[in-house]
């Protein structure tokens, strides 16, 4: 099994970063059967290879449900149209009734993200030892309604989604990872990419896997003194097994040294996971990706959660761990004649620098969502 543990950095300010990993496990009862509106973006954004292959994951999918499964399906713009307001039982006929559903489908206008999962939400009635999954597929870019990320997390955040699953497949290179992300997130779902090239049927046995393993809603962590800035601020929904990466900032004086541990605890059975680490106010030099990773992870939590009303700490933020946002960009100047002439102050000498490489060892830098 890959590490767990906690590594470090101090960069030249003085000021330590750490990366934690965990892969608790938990006691988790299976899912016996799955509840699936799959939705289809088919807004004038998406080009038709990719509408193409949203088509054949959805074929994919469906012949990939369990008997027990439910489902229907939504093609989305601004508005939806319902192959069934009914959830139907997988088969022969159903996969015959989609194919036909699908194909009169033509490219629409505008995306209206919030509208598509509220009216998926409305579909998936609440059933008894059952689980409500919604799939979207698509670039996840919001052109009408609801058009800011803090504002969609919201929504997914309240009592239209309370109990549904989102698990969001992002097709081509131009999807909006991070608001796809950050939905998923918040519901316990998974982000998937898929592109054209791909093995469909490899990327549907992969969201029917994720579908039925149950998510952990109820999980606290507790982490050695001195942690803050933390990055999730909440656990998020875990499933039993699946890797927890947390970073965040060490407070200097902290009893650099000393042993302690990383505790998980699950609220409703008192199941705890722990992880021994060494609190390190000053970490050495050996991790110098994490002050930018720390910073990627703030940077995404403030645009997620605080929208444009956080666009000043963002783009400070930005600049000062030279980390891209969704208010700045990266500007390259030849010389410094070029420097002096705009304006724009040299950064490099205020951090340690990152060319890409890892210090070897055997503590993985991992994704936060791997089973």
């Amino acid at each position: 099994a890959p590490s767990e543990g906690m590594i470090t950095h101090t960069d030249r300010d003085g000021q330590t970063y750490f990366m934690l990993s965990m892969r608790p496990e938990f006691a988790v009862p299976p899912t016996e059967a799955v509840d699936y509106v799959f939705v289809a973006d088919r807004s004038h954004a998406t080009a038709p290879e990719i509408w193409t292959a949203a088509q054949g994951l959805f074929q994919a999918s469906i012949e990939n449900l369990d008997p027990n499964d439910r489902f229907t399906v939504l093609a989305c713009d601004t508005a939806c149209d319902v192959m069934s307001p009914q959830l139907l039982a997988p088969g022969a006929e159903a996969s015959r009734r989609v194919a036909g559903f699908m194909s009169g489908q033509r490219i629409g206008v505008a995306s209206d993200i919030g509208a598509m999962l509220e009216q998926a939400s409305a579909l998936l009635p609440a059933r008894s030892g059952g689980t409500r999954v919604v799939v979207y597929f698509g670039d996840g870019v919001a052109s009408s309604g609801e058009l800011s990320t803090d504002a969609l997390v919201k929504l997914a955040q309240s009592e239209v989604m309370h109990g549904v699953r989102l698990e969001a497949v992002a097709l081509g290179s131009r999807a909006d990872e991070m608001v796809l992300g950050a939905l998923s997130e918040v519901t316990g779902g998974d982000l998937i990419h898929a592109g054209v090239s791909d093995d469909l049927g490899a990327v549907a046995r992969e969201l029917q896997y994720r579908a039925r393993i149950p998510a952990l809603h109820d999980l606290d962590l507790q982490l050695p003194p001195g942690a803050y800035a933390v990055h999730p601020r909440t656990v998020p929904p875990l499933r039993s097994g699946e890797q927890l990466v947390v970073t965040g900032k060490l407070r200097a004086g902290m009893g650099s040294g000393s042993q302690s541990s990383a505790v998980l605890r699950r609220r409703s059975t008192g199941e705890t996971s722990s992880v021994p680490v060494v609190n390190a106010s000053h970490g050495g030099k050996a991790h110098p990706y994490l002050p930018r990773l720390w910073a990627a992870s703030e940077i995404n939590w403030l645009t997620a959660h605080q929208g444009h009303a956080a666009k000043r700490e963002i783009v400070q933020l930005s600049k000062d761990y030279t980390v891209m946002s969704r208010y700045t960009s990266l500007l390259a100047l030849e010389n410094d004649a070029m420097y002096r002439q705009y304006g724009v102050r040299r950064r490099g000498h205020e951090k340690d620098r990152w060319r890409g490489e890892l210090a070897m060892g055997n503590f993985p830098l991992a994704r936060t969502s791997q089973i």
